[in-house]
């Protein structure tokens, strides 16, 4: 650490200071042995250097990081812990000490509880619930050690040693940080804590959006393959590929919502992941010739779900157990590096693509109402406004596109495609590029 210059009398100074090829302190005026420590990587921190009476060795105590603690408050807080060390006590210890929990109803267990059964299992999809609920035990009470520590005693420093942690096992922290943060907004509103150790506190990840999709060739040996395992996974995957739907909407597909004669398939607001206003609204996709002759090749063997579950212990009651299903999927298509989720972007990137009978491009916004995404807290169009449901539009595009496939098996079956690169999307891949074009 390079040596300790005077002075740091305000927040602005602070704010000011960058970082330098090394380490570097400097001292805080007002407050003897209160240290700003600035990292190679601009981090800021603060640190005490004290001695407990009548003890002549200097011990550090963390302050806290900047700006969750400001100048001000970690001089308060230095000032408090040189008192205690005055009469003897050590300010370190009795910090420890502090952090355990005097009341047990504001335990973090006890809250968290409170808040998965009052908030998260009323407000949110079972399985958000689920993941909230399990974040928050396992994330933040058992691998932070959270669980025996009083919720309003707990600090930035605590928050931010366990996505750095996270970090470290090269995982992703962003939700990790976003469900800390919801529980704690709840706590806020039920007027348990005042300020969150979460405030200013930002995530590290520096994950990139997917963009992988598949290619014509792709398509055509995806279908193949999916042709080859049947009833129920193969028919889940074709309809990923014709109806631009997500992986649980499609496996949870009732008899109920499938109507044969408008050709549509009508999902309840509860099964989709788009919210309007919290205002209940189903989700209508209208099923091509090929979907509907799909469909109507399924066996009813079940009175529920059209793609009901193999094994009794499945407590959803659909087909699931879709890592092993996607393994023999790639095992027989040939083609790697994609997920489900995938096949919805290789719709609307085909849809780009492609034209409609009369020459014309499928519109944008077509396209958005296909993918059920919810209005840009900025779209004040699309959130209050344009509440049509573009059905005719939607149908005139997944029919051109089930044309489109047919027509891909099509001159599969006459001339079969050569062998291609099959891992990922080239980034100057263009349909000119693919033989069955």
């Amino acid at each position: 650490m390079g040596r300790v210059a005077s002075g740091l009398s305000t927040d602005l100074e602070v704010k000011a200071l960058k970082p330098r090829d090394k380490p570097y302190e400097l001292a805080v005026s007002g407050v003897s042995g209160l240290r700003l420590c600035v990292g190679k990587n601009g981090s800021k921190s603060f640190r005490l250097l004290y001695r407990v009476y009548p003890e002549r060795k200097l011990r550090p105590l963390r302050i806290g990081s900047y700006p969750a603690i400001t100048l001000k408050q970690a001089k308060a807080d230095a000032l408090s812990a040189l008192g205690l060390a005055i009469k003897g006590v050590d300010p370190a210890a009795a910090i420890r000490k502090a952090r355990e929990v005097a009341d047990p109803q504001f335990s973090f267990a006890v809250l968290r509880e409170r808040y998965v059964n009052e908030h998260c299992n009323a407000n949110m999809k079972p399985r958000s619930a689920k993941e909230a609920g399990r974040c928050l035990r396992v994330d933040w009470g058992d691998k932070a050690g959270l669980d025996k520590k009083d919720a309003r005693t707990i600090t930035p420093d605590l928050v931010v040693k366990r996505l750095s942690a996270i970090n470290a096992l090269e995982q992703h922290d962003a939700n990790t940080l976003a469900v800390l943060k919801g529980f704690y907004k709840w706590l806020k509103g039920k007027q348990i804590v005042a300020v969150a150790p979460t405030d200013g506190v930002r995530h590290n990840s520096k994950s990139k959006p997917r963009s992988r999709y598949l290619n014509d060739e792709e398509i055509v040996r995806v279908w193949n393959a999916a042709d080859k395992i049947g009833y129920p996974y193969g028919h889940v995957v074709k309809l990923f590929l014709l109806t631009c739907t997500r992986r649980n909407e499609v496996a949870g597909m009732q008899w109920s919502e499938l109507d044969y004669d408008e050709a549509r398939w009508i999902m309840p607001h509860e099964r989709t992941k788009k919210r309007r206003n919290s205002e209940p609204k189903p989700h209508l996709v209208p099923l091509s010739s090929l979907a509907l002759e799909l469909l109507k090749s399924c066996p009813r063997s079940h009175d529920t779900f059209v793609f009901p579950a193999e094994r009794s212990d499945n407590k959803t009651g659909h087909i699931a157990n879709w890592n092993a299903r996607k393994a023999q999927l790639d095992k027989l298509s040939g083609v790697e590096g994609f997920n489900h989720h995938d096949t919805r972007r290789t719709v609307t990137t085909g849809l780009g693509r492609i034209k409609l009978p009369n020459g014309q491009r499928i519109a944008r916004h077509v396209k958005q109402a296909l993918i059920h995404h919810s209005a840009g807290k900025d779209d004040t169009m699309g959130k209050h406004y344009d509440l049509y449901e573009y059905e005719d539009e939607k149908r005139e595009a997944l029919e051109a596109w089930s044309d489109h496939i047919r027509g891909l098996l099509k001159r599969h079956a006459e001339q079969p495609a050569r062998p291609a690169t099959t891992r990922g999307n080239e980034a100057d891949r263009t349909i000119a590029d693919n033989p069955l074009a």
